[in-house]
């Protein structure tokens, strides 16, 4: 069994990573005397392919439990999937002694974590994260937010798991879309800290799914959960470096928000175009040479060949743009590369990002 131990200071916390993880969870769980029930948090699309497996592991533990199933996808990363989660809570009678456990992608692990933070200003919570993208990034760091209408992520805590179970047998039932998702925030981890473990994800092949050995694939989430762990530990709060987990977030999410719609980009595949983004911004305000962007851009277009949509409006795309929450009065806090595996931020001007749009975005296309 591999394990990372996140350390924000105040507080330590376990990720284990196998595959078979989830074995432990029920001893773990045993571990904790003052432990008196469990809500599982899942979706529907999880719940109907996994079901049976955490069941299991969960009544391994002897506690009393319930399970309550969003709608999968960012539907439900909103109010409605927040207050579904908390009414949950009150009609079982949970407590701060109760555990709340996400078994999901992103979206499970922000709204359970979220409602797990808020609930009793607090219960127990810890993540099982099913996709390849949750097992290396978002699980990690306790950073748990649901979508406004005017923005992702805009409300939001950051609160620590207990713990996080990484268990890549839960990988299995992905798609190969998924796969490549989730690949993307390999990439960022690596341009933003690893030049060694961008060049070892450059030569991945095309397709994933099957082509992976468990050897080659636990030894790349444990460096990638690392990372994440290096950077949330240095700065748990977003105040410096953990900001420069965002490299490729501000278009990816303005590029995510524009679509909403899952067949149009999953976050991973907007992220990787919102990486060429940034890649090029870093090269025109001089910071980045054109051989190490070069090189980038060829490894990212060659993973990812996603294109935007042929009616795509730069007047929406803007618009995403200064309703980021990196926006400081007329500028924003882009995260900008000055070579591979070197991240830093730096305030640039809304005019500058809106005046030279068009030509930033056809990088991608």
């Amino acid at each position: 069994m591999r394990e990372v131990i996140v350390d924000v200071g105040s507080y330590r916390y376990p990720v284990f990573i196998d595959r078979n993880a989830l074995s432990f969870f029920p001893e773990w769980v045993k571990n904790d005397k003052s432990a008196n029930r469990i809500l599982l948090v899942t979706d529907e699309m999880v719940w109907k392919d996994l079901g049976p497996v955490i069941s299991k592991r969960i009544d391994e533990t002897g506690l009393p439990w319930s399970v309550v199933k969003l709608m999968p996808g960012e539907v439900s990363k909103g109010w409605d999937g927040l207050r579904k989660v908390i009414d949950r809570c009150v009609i079982d009678f949970l407590d701060k002694r109760s555990f709340v456990v996400s078994f999901g992608g992103g979206v499970v692990g922000d709204v359970a974590g979220l409602a797990s933070a808020l609930y009793f200003r607090g219960t127990k919570f810890v993540q099982i994260p099913t996709t390849l993208l949750s097992q290396i990034d978002s699980s990690i760091g306790g950073k748990f937010s649901i979508n406004h209408d005017e923005g992702k992520n805009l409300v939001g805590v950051v609160r620590q798991p207990q713990g996080v179970f990484c268990d890549i047998s839960l990988l299995d039932q992905l798609p190969e879309r998924q796969w490549r998702n989730g690949l993307a925030e390999m990439f960022k981890a690596s341009i933003i800290r690893d030049a060694n473990l961008f060049d070892r994800l450059s030569k991945w092949p095309a397709e994933l799914k099957g082509a992976i050995s468990d050897e080659e694939l636990l030894n790349v989430i444990m460096r990638c959960v690392q990372i994440k762990a290096a950077v949330v530990g240095e700065d748990e709060h977003e105040y410096g470096v953990r900001r420069h987990l965002y490299f490729g977030h501000t278009f990816g999410h303005a590029f995510e928000l524009y679509a909403m719609r899952p067949e149009t980009f999953l976050h991973g595949e907007a992220v990787s175009l919102g990486m060429q983004v940034a890649i090029e911004v870093s090269r025109r305000l001089g910071h980045l040479p054109d051989a190490e962007a070069d090189r980038a851009l060829k490894a990212l277009k060659g993973q990812f060949p996603f294109r935007l949509p042929e009616n795509f409006s730069m007047e929406r795309l803007y618009r995403a743009i200064i309703h980021d929450k990196k926006v400081e009065g007329d500028k924003i806090r882009f995260i900008l590369l000055r070579k591979i595996g070197v991240a830093f931020d730096e305030l640039v001007s809304l005019s500058w990002i809106r005046d030279n749009l068009e030509s930033l975005v056809s990088v991608i296309k």
